[in-house]
């Protein structure tokens, strides 16, 4: 089985960052999360720096948003 959040401060933390770019670009929180967990999982796998992981993970969601036109703007 794979865990995500190693700890419930680390789930926190990716929490915030999730409601933040949901509240952000006015997004459903569920799809952000959906988007945000997918990225944070393929970069757990190769990331050295865990304590970097949200700002990184929040970069890659925005992309995402960009390329996928959910949003019009970075």
């Amino acid at each position: 089985m794979y865990v995500l959040y190693r700890s419930e401060k680390e789930y926190q933390q990716h929490s915030k960052a999730i409601h933040s770019i949901a509240d952000h670009y006015k997004l459903k929180e569920a799809l952000i999360r959906e988007i945000y967990e997918g990225e944070l999982k393929d970069l757990q796998k190769t990331s050295r720096l865990k304590n970097f992981l949200s700002v990184l993970v929040t970069r890659h969601v925005k992309e995402f948003l960009y390329k996928s036109k959910l949003i019009t703007s970075k």
